[in-house]
């Protein structure tokens, strides 16, 4: 089951070559093992850094630029899987967000639950992302309210 996940992992990684997109570097079967590049850190863990670093006071926003360039990398990356590529992330939340450097770049990375999108553009497959990270559209399909398209 494991394997198999990041098997499936590996083998969207491969089709992805994007400077926003963590790159691929090499799978093994036995015993499964996913080789990507190497970031310094992920932006969940420089959030919660900066929190911890002044206690119970956090030590204010990173500076505009820094989110400036985390939004844009961010962005980038989904217009070229989405325009391009024709799949969805499916877990877009701050532990799958890869900084390198000091916000030199922002890296998309974990495609483990990404689907691919019909010509339609509606997903294949089920949706199987981070609960508390669902999109809005998500929760209400799960809740049984379909959102109509404008």
């Amino acid at each position: 089951m494991y394997g198999d996940r990041l098997e499936y992992e590996a083998n969207v990684l491969k089709q992805l070559i994007h400077p926003n997109i963590v790159g691929f570097k090499q799978f093994s079967v036995d015993p499964p093992i996913l080789a990507m590049e190497k970031a310094s850190s992920s932006l969940s863990d420089l959030i919660e850094s900066r929190m911890m670093q002044s206690g119970d006071c956090p030590s204010g926003p990173f500076p505009a630029r820094r989110i400036e360039r985390v939004a844009l990398d961010v962005a980038k990356a989904l217009d070229y899987l989405h325009e391009e590529k024709k799949f969805i992330h499916g877990d877009l939340k701050s532990a799958n967000v890869l900084v390198f450097g000091e916000f030199e770049v922002a890296k998309l990375c974990d495609f483990g639950v990404a689907r691919k999108l019909d010509t339609d553009g509606t997903v294949e497959g089920s949706y199987i992302g981070t609960e508390v990270w669902n999109p809005m559209e998500v929760v209400l399909q799960q809740n049984g309210i379909i959102l109509s398209s404008v």
